[in-house]
Order: C-alpha cells, then sequence, then structure tokens
C-alpha cells in the first residue's frame, strides 16, 4: 500500500516537472516560407533638372569661329590656258584657174608689224572706169579673210574671183578703207585668174 502510494506520488511528480518545462519552454516561432527574390529594376537616367536659379542667364554660348581674312584680291590668280599645238605656219595659196591671191605686208609708223583683220572688198564702179571716177567699196562681213604672220605682219587672201578690190580692215565699228598714206588714195589691186598680186610693204598710220 505505501509503494502503491509511493509510485503514484511518483508519477505525479514526473508529470508536474513535465509540465513546469513544457510551459516555461518558449513557442517555437513557425518557419517562414521563402520570398521570392524581385530583381531591382535597372537604375534609371534622371533627366537633368531645371538650370539653378543662381547660374548666370543665358548659360555658356559657344564661340562661332572667326571667319578667315581674305587677302587675296577678287578675282584670284587664274591659270594660263596653255596650247599644246604649235601656230600654223604661215603660207601664201596657191591660185587656180578661176580665182587669184593678193600678198603683202601691213607695218606701223616705227616699222613693227601691224596685226588686223584683213579683208579684200569688192570695188564697184557705177559707171565706167575712168581715171576721174571714184569706186564704191561693197563691204561685206562675208568678205575674203587674209592669213597674216604675226612675226613679219605679212598677209595672204587667196580665193578672189577677178575683179576689182580694195584692201580693208574690219572693226568692230564697221570696215575701214585703207589708204596710201602719201597720197591718201584707197589701197586697190585687180586679180586675174591663174595669178597673185604682191602689194609690198604697207604703212599704217
Amino acid at each position: 500500500m505505501f509503494i502503491g502510494k509511493t509510485r503514484v506520488a511518483l508519477l505525479l511528480a514526473l508529470g508536474g516537472a513535465w509540465l513546469v518545462a513544457s510551459c516555461s519552454a518558449p513557442p517555437t516561432p513557425p518557419t517562414a516560407a521563402p520570398t521570392a527574390q524581385v530583381a531591382s529594376a535597372a537604375p534609371q537616367t534622371q533627366a537633368a533638372g531645371p538650370t539653378a536659379i543662381g547660374s548666370a542667364y543665358p548659360g555658356p554660348q559657344t564661340t562661332a569661329a572667326s571667319p578667315v581674312a581674305v587677302t587675296d584680291s577678287y578675282p584670284g590668280p587664274q591659270s594660263a590656258a596653255t596650247s599644246t599645238l604649235p601656230p600654223a605656219p604661215f603660207t601664201v595659196p596657191t591660185p587656180t584657174d578661176q580665182t587669184g591671191v593678193v600678198t603683202g605686208q601691213l607695218v606701223d609708223e616705227t616699222g613693227k608689224p601691224y596685226l588686223g583683220s584683213i579683208q579684200a572688198s569688192k570695188a564697184i564702179y557705177p559707171i565706167q572706169k575712168t581715171a576721174t571716177v571714184e569706186p564704191i567699196f561693197a563691204f561685206s562681213n562675208q568678205d575674203p579673210m587674209a592669213t597674216q604672220d604675226p612675226a613679219t605682219g605679212k598677209f595672204a587672201i587667196g580665193q578672189l574671183a577677178p575683179g576689182p578690190f580694195g584692201l580693208t580692215l574690219w572693226s568692230p565699228a564697221g570696215q575701214i578703207l585703207i589708204t596710201d598714206p602719201k597720197t591718201g588714195a584707197p589701197v586697190m589691186f585687180t586679180i586675174t585668174a591663174g595669178k597673185t598680186v604682191d602689194l609690198g610693204v604697207i604703212t599704217i598710220h
């Protein structure tokens, strides 16, 4: 009977100790579920804010480059055109059985070559030719033009029909009749088919 009471007392003592231990121990916190990690967004570029009130107005300006000073005169130096072909040699045409040729040499008062646009203009007589009748010269842009040697002033005109002619100089203002400086008479010549007429040296004043 004593043993039975002792066992009951022991069981009660053990039960009370376990109850005290259970009540005194802190409760175990529940394990939190793993939280999904969200990748943070990439840093955004922040727009530049307005200029601080204290900044100078207007802001720094970009200085434009000053224009380059032009020292060359206008127009600039021109490149002289160079001819690769040598000048054609001066030649006297050959008369034919239907046309003739006139040649001569033009010089100025100092004896230097005189260069110009030389033409042969047809001489027309209103009546029968006499010593006292002056001819009328039919000036035309279609008159035969002479070729001339720049070095000597010699000239030649070919393909002239038979008949009387006067020697003229063409200019923008019109044709000028060349005259003899000694007599003042027009320099005239008569063409014969198959022949060459040489007027010699003619001085231009």
